[in-house]
């Protein structure tokens, strides 16, 4: 079995890397393993005009978006029929 990692961003790449996945995943019966990084800088304030913005507002809203692309991406890669974690 292979393991093919995915590294999960929403951005313009995402369709390419998902239908390459599974594709591999198909043609080797691999498994696809979904890894979501948050940058650092997702979390930093460097902005002074933001002090009054309370940093838990923040991340709270990182954290929302994150958890709706990883629900969008777990609910497609459960439809794919594919392997993976």
């Amino acid at each position: 079995m292979k393991t093919i990692l995915v590294p999960i961003e929403a951005d313009e790449g995402q369709e390419a890397r998902l239908q390459a996945a599974f594709d591999l995943a198909r043609a080797c019966s691999g498994q696809i393993v979904a890894m979501q990084v948050t940058p650092f800088a997702a979390y930093a304030v460097g902005d002074s005009g933001m002090g009054a913005f309370p940093i838990t507002s923040l991340l709270e809203a990182v954290e929302a978006e994150r958890k709706r692309e990883r629900t969008t991406i777990e609910a497609r890669l459960a439809a794919e029929g594919v392997n993976w974690e």
